[in-house]
């Protein structure tokens, strides 16, 4: 797989699995179970804000409800 590249404000799954380190499959399972921050969706595919990506890691991986209210906070 190719290198996320850096300017990409959304990135498609692939991409978001890599800057997270983990496979597609776990993202798309952490997604329907709430584990990681709400995507946007173009058409029927799935995108992912890089920065707010970057953010959930810097605050620790917090589960959805709990990265709402982080983003609440600091808004």
């Amino acid at each position: 797989m190719s290198r996320v590249k850096e300017e990409s404000i959304l990135l498609s799954t692939p991409h978001a699995a890599e800057l997270i380190g983990c496979s597609k499959q776990a993202l798309r399972n952490w997604h329907l179970f709430g584990r990681v921050p709400v995507p946007t969706m173009i058409g029927n595919r799935l995108y992912w804000k890089r920065a707010e990506l970057i953010q959930w890691i810097d605050a620790g991986c917090p589960n959805r409800e709990e990265w709402k209210k982080y983003k609440q906070e600091f808004k």
